[in-house]
């Protein structure tokens, strides 16, 4: 910098930044409720857990079949696109997974004299991840958002030939949001679970995971 300060041979740096825009789609694949499965039928004996006694024909009755159930498979799981299969049957083309990418480092080095050196080094990063959650576009898309930021300082003095001293400090900052496009009470109360009047429901962002227990 003319006139203000003269760091040739004392100062020396290095900024580089790197952007990325990624446009396309990916192919995503789910597995699904043939039709079979939605109807109840089974492909070996089923017994009733409340009499123990088989379902005729291997068919669930369409009576006792649960509505939330229902209301799940219905809304959230559609047909298989591959029938005969019952794993990875449903396949669909959605969005790229990165979308967008955000890299930023710049490293200073600082000459003090033969005995004193200096260099700071700071760096950030900011990425766009996206996709259909679970793989099913019926559950929209999940999304994340990462930002990492990089930062470190060191100074070395050297006392003489034999002995060197370093002062190193670091820091790490990595902070990455996630979520599906669903608000899960809004799930809830769409799929008419009932909660006990002590219990309120929870509100959070995402699909519920829902366990079945005691079969």
């Amino acid at each position: 910098m003319p006139k203000l300060y003269d760091g040739r041979n004392k100062t020396f740096f290095s900024l580089s930044w790197q952007s990325l825009r990624a446009a396309g789609g990916t192919a995503y694949s789910a597995a699904v409720p043939t039709t079979n499965m939605r109807a109840g039928i089974f492909t070996s004996t089923i017994r009733d857990p409340l009499t123990g006694q088989q379902f005729p024909n291997r068919t669930i009755p369409d009576l006792r079949i649960n509505e939330v159930s229902r209301r799940i498979q219905n809304l959230y799981y559609p047909l298989p696109k591959i029938p005969e299969r019952t794993t990875n049957n449903y396949q669909v083309d959605g969005p790229n997974g990165m979308t967008r990418e955000e890299v930023l480092d710049l490293w200073i080095d600082q000459h003090i004299n033969r005995r004193h050196w200096m260099f700071a080094r700071v760096g950030g990063t900011h990425f766009n991840l996206q996709g259909y959650d679970s793989g099913l576009d019926t559950l929209g898309n999940r999304a994340n958002t990462r930002k990492l930021y990089t930062g470190t300082f060191s100074y070395t003095w050297t006392a003489r030939p034999t002995l060197l001293n370093e002062l190193r400090l670091g820091f790490v900052r990595d902070n990455s949001p996630s979520g599906g496009s669903n608000n899960g009470l809004t799930v809830l109360k769409t799929l008419g679970i009932e909660f006990p009047a002590d219990m309120p429901p929870p509100d959070a962002r995402g699909f519920p995971v829902i366990t079945i227990t005691g079969i």
